[in-house]
Formats: C-alpha cells, structure tokens, sequence
C-alpha cells in the first residue's frame, strides 16, 4: 500500500513537471514575445505642428519658466496662446491618460488641465488640441543639487527636441 502511494506521489511529481510552463516552453521553443519599439515614429501631428501652447502645472514657476526658454531657445515652434495652438504641452508632475481631455465642442481648453502637485517627477506631456489625444510623454526625476533644482522641464524639452530631430533631419 505504501509503495503504491509513492508511486503515484512519484507519478504526479513528473507529470507536474513535465507539463509546467517552463518545461512546455524549453520542450516546444517559442519564440520570445515581440518588444515594443524603443523610439517608435511620433505621430504626424507633432511633426506638422508649428504652435504650442505651454502649460505649467507643477506649482513650481521657476521650473516653468526655465522650461519655457529651452523651449522658446529651441525654436522649432512658436509658442501662442490657447485659441491659436496646435498642440498644448503640459508640464506636470503627475502622469495622466487621453480619456481626461475629451475635447468640447468648440476644442480643447487648456483650463481643464490642471492637476495635483506631487513634486517626485516631472512629466512633459504632448497633447493634440484638435482631438485631447495624448501624443507624446515622457517623465524624468524631478532634480536636486546635482542636475539642477529647476532643471526637471529644461531636461524634458531637451529630451523632446532629440526625438524630434532624430526622426526627422534638421531643415
């Protein structure tokens, strides 16, 4: 009798093994799951874009204006009013989705953006005026002695102006 349920511990044992995840995987090989791109194409909107609007929600004015001279020193787009852009680029300090932007009737208004502030990072998000679609973002630490204590949007233009130029050459 004891012999008997050893074999069947014995018997469930290996067939446990034999047919776990990693012994289906290494036995059949599949093929690793595709990763996403790393610098996948940005949208046509930013690259046919001229006008932005900037949008400072972090409660830090000294960061946002930084970001704003990196972005006006840059010059790849003129920075306008809300009614005349193309595109709003808010600087925040908390990550938000598409679906908080449906746009009204007559468009986007900047005035719904605002956001609570939680200085850890700093995100630089890119959104289509003409839809509230979220076009681009991107985040980084917000700064300190060694990178600069305002230096967090400065840092996320810089890192949006390489992207841009890296798809697409300098006219």
């Amino acid at each position: 009798m004891i012999a008997q349920t050893h074999a069947r511990v014995g018997f469930l044992a290996m067939a446990l093994l034999l047919f776990s995840p990693c012994a289906i995987h290494a036995q059949f090989k599949f093929p690793p799951p595709p990763r996403a791109p790393k610098n996948p194409a940005l949208s046509k909107t930013i690259m046919a874009a001229k006008s932005v609007y900037f949008d400072n929600e972090t409660g830090d004015s000294a960061v946002g204006r930084d970001t704003l001279r990196e972005l006006a020193e840059w010059g790849r787009f003129q920075v306008v009013g809300q009614t005349d852009a193309q595109l709003f680029i808010v600087l925040s300090t908390e990550e938000f989705t598409d679906d908080e932007f449906a746009p009204a009737a007559g468009g986007l208004d900047a005035s719904d953006l605002h956001l609570p502030r939680k200085p850890l990072n700093a995100f630089l998000t890119v959104i289509d005026k003409a839809t509230g679609d979220r076009v681009w973002i991107d985040s980084r630490p917000w700064g300190g002695l060694l990178t600069g204590a305002n230096s967090a949007g400065r840092r996320l233009i810089d890192r949006f102006r390489k992207r841009i130029e890296h798809q697409r050459p300098p006219e």
